[in-house]
Parts: C-alpha cells; structure tokens; sequence
C-alpha cells in the first residue's frame, strides 16, 4: 500500500512539473490583440487598432501587424527577418505608415525599409531596428525605430516598446494573447 501511495505521489509531482514547464515555455510566438488602455495614449488608437501575429518559419520569423477599423482590416503589413542581426532589405510597397498615418508622415514608396533584429533572450525577448525614408511636409528625412519586443512573465502579455529617432519619449503598446 506505501508503494502504491508513493507510486501516486511521484506520477502527480511529475504532472505538475510537466504542467509547470510546459507554461514556462511560452514564446512570443502567436497572435496578440492590441490592450489600449494600458498603452501609450496617442491618436492612431482611437480610429484604428493593431493586431499583431508573430511566427517562427525555420529560421526567419515574420511579424505581422493588422490595422483594424471597427471590423474590418483597413490595412496590413509585415516583415520577414533572421534573427541574427543580418540587415535585411523589404520593399516598401505603401505609403501608409500606420504608426504615424495621421500626422501626414508617409513611407517612401519604391524605397527600402532595413531590418535588423537579434534575440535579447530567445523567444521571449527580440529588438528589431528598422529605418527608412519617410516623406514629411519639409522633404523626407530617415526615420530609424527601435522595437522591443517583451513577453512578460505570465505569457500572456506582449509589451512592446518603441523607440524612434524622431520622437524623445518610448511609445509603449501593450498586447494580450489571443490564441
């Protein structure tokens, strides 16, 4: 009968470890909707709202962003990199720079965006730098953005911290797990 009891005892501690590791080994992997009340407030929120998807394929990873306006997509965008601080070059297709769209900053279309991204602590933790022309209402000046992306510890939190050449405070947008 102690064996037994012992035999039960030892299958249920190996349950709750395996249970507990399997949460510990959550990733940024995934899809995530944008938590605007905990997030930097500024105007594009109060028309649109990101939505984000991040994927692991082999060993690049894309991030997805969705703009949403009320039910629809009203406009997409995506990035595909290595997380090896190789600089990589990504057409810009748009001029809708959906960070900034209502302050009349507009990517230069037929220019290249620059990717550059390393993991600060794998699948947990990524910064991705990008730059790029963008046109203003003086010309066009090179814009370089710094993205933090950080899984907090429960998993189910994505802060994401942005930092841009042309703005002095971090924009810091926040995300809940949706899958």
């Amino acid at each position: 009968m102690k064996k037994l009891i012992s035999l039960i005892a030892a299958l249920l501690i190996s349950l709750c470890l395996l249970q507990f590791c399997a949460e510990s080994e959550r990733t940024l992997f995934g899809k995530w909707e944008f938590v605007k009340e905990q997030s930097t407030d500024i105007a594009p929120w109060r028309y649109r709202q990101p939505e984000l998807v991040i994927q692991q394929n082999e060993d690049s990873i894309t991030i997805l962003e969705k703009w949403r306006e009320r039910q629809k997509i009203a406009f997409v965008d995506s990035i595909r990199f290595k997380p090896d601080s190789t600089v990589h070059q990504i057409l810009v297709s748009s001029q809708i720079w959906p960070q900034n769209w209502f302050m009349g900053v507009l990517a230069k279309t037929g220019s290249f965006k620059q990717v550059t991204a390393n993991w600060l602590t794998p699948g947990q933790r990524l910064k991705v730098m990008t730059e790029q022309i963008v046109e203003i209402s003086q010309g066009e000046t090179r814009l370089k953005t710094t993205r933090d992306y950080q899984l907090e510890a429960d998993g189910d939190i994505l802060r994401v911290d942005e930092y841009r050449s042309t703005r002095p405070q971090p924009v810091t947008l926040i995300f809940r797990r949706a899958d």
